[in-house]
């Protein structure tokens, strides 16, 4: 079995910066992501969507315009994969490129300066109304505001995640950080110690090495590597487990919507096995669509999820058109097929050998080896070999099946349900 995973190879350079490389011979572009180890958990305090607002403005102070990046990647059959992103607990700027240097010399010295010598003085003000519009996409109408805040405060009691809709953070909160909030941020968290790249193609350790500390990344720049949060063992339960709403409360009659829709949302702890949340996942995904699709036909697509996010992990079963007639039902049937999970050793030995295979016949690119490389070093400072994931699969047992069941029960979870 091929692991490219196994393939990377690792530097620090003196400034702190750390380089992962994975050279692959035959191929003549790499994919190079940067990721700074700060995310939106980071920011302070009345200050949320800071680590994303800086992501927008850094492009504004470049050496060169945003589009002009843009361009330039393209014009030589490159892609950007959208520039960049801001996760809870992280933030990458990637691209994919042909591996020649003095393509590579050019866009380091772009990035370098973006990343690490900006002042975030230009297109503030631009910025922020484009985050408050970026906001209300995603929460359009005032109803979606309230049962996001709802879900806040019913499961994450004091946790940091509380404090967030989304890693945009919040209309208030984007509206009263300033250039010199942005820039205390930026100086504080945009350092080579806090810093790991990833490079993926026809790029050799010793080139990478040799570009990077010749470009402005390998500047000196005081700083540190923000530690990994540490896992918690235990999660208080929500302060309520049951929300009915009708959408007549908030639409006129005109638009009054013609299905209901459920939530079922709770926060594990960090500590639980990976892969055994990703074994779960795919156990209740069979099993609910099983029962409340193929037997019930009550709707087209329930979906559960878990977002492992370090310290914790999000959980959710979300079915956003549901037939109106299954609203006193589904929560009695999703409680059903959970609990049957607990002696479904058979779906459970299926699931984990589906996904070794897969793990087994893994087909790579350069940019999903790339992606893959960047969530382990988000998660783990660390990026997993493939046969790690099989080895921990393989391990699995019914009792780590049983362990992230303890922590989906109803009294553990905050249930929405909205009519029309």
């Amino acid at each position: 079995m091929w692991d490219p995973y196994a393939e990377f190879k690792t530097e620090t350079l003196p400034n702190g910066l750390t380089l992962h490389v994975a050279h692959w011979p035959r191929r003549s572009g790499v994919a190079i992501g940067i990721l700074v180890h700060s995310g939106a958990r980071h920011d302070p305090v009345e200050r949320e969507g800071v680590a994303h607002f800086v992501e927008h403005v850094v492009f504004e102070n470049a050496t060169v315009t945003r589009k002009e990046i843009e361009q330039h990647i393209k014009a030589c059959g490159g892609k950007t994969n959208g520039l960049a992103g801001t996760d809870y607990s992280a933030t990458d700027y990637n691209f994919f490129v042909p591996a020649e240097v003095p393509l590579l010399t050019n866009l380091l010295n772009v990035y370098g300066h973006m990343l690490l010598n900006a002042i975030l003085e230009r297109c503030v003000e631009r910025e922020r109304e484009i985050i408050i519009g970026e906001f209300n996409t995603t929460y359009p109408m005032e109803f979606a505001v309230d049962f996001a805040k709802r879900r806040q405060q019913a499961i994450y009691n004091a946790h940091w995640r509380g404090r967030f809709f989304d890693q945009t953070g919040r209309p208030d909160s984007v509206q009263c950080t300033t250039q010199e909030n942005l820039q205390m941020f930026y100086d504080a968290h945009y350092v080579p110690a806090n810093i790991s790249v990833v490079c993926v193609g026809g790029l050799t350790l010793r080139d990478a090495m040799r570009l990077f500390s010749r470009s402005p990344f390998g500047v000196d720049k005081a700083g540190e590597r923000i530690a990994l949060p540490t896992p918690l063992h235990t999660f208080l339960s929500p302060t309520e487990n049951e929300y009915r709403v009708s959408m007549s409360e908030y639409l006129r009659k005109k638009e009054t919507t013609r299905t209901a829709s459920y939530e079922s949302a709770a926060v594990l702890p960090g500590c639980l096995s990976i892969q055994a949340l990703d074994v779960v996942e795919g156990m209740l995904r069979e099993v609910l669509a099983d029962e409340v699709r193929e037997r019930r036909g009550w709707t087209y697509s329930i979906e559960p999820s878990f977002d492992p996010l370090g310290d914790i992990c999000d959980f959710s079963i979300s079915c956003d058109a549901l037939k109106i007639k299954a609203l006193d039902d589904v929560e009695k049937v999703v409680n059903e097929c959970i609990d049957s999970l607990s002696s479904r050793e058979d779906l459970f030995r299926r699931i984990r050998d589906e996904n070794v295979q897969e793990k087994c016949l893994l087909d790579s690119t350069v940019q999903s080896v790339c992606d893959g490389a960047l969530r382990d070093l988000t998660l783990e400072h660390r990026i997993s070999p493939v046969a790690e994931d099989i080895e921990e699969l393989r391990a699995l047992t019914m009792d780590d099946i049983h362990a992230v069941l303890s922590w989906i029960t109803p009294e553990r979870r905050w249930t929405r349900f909205v009519e029309p």
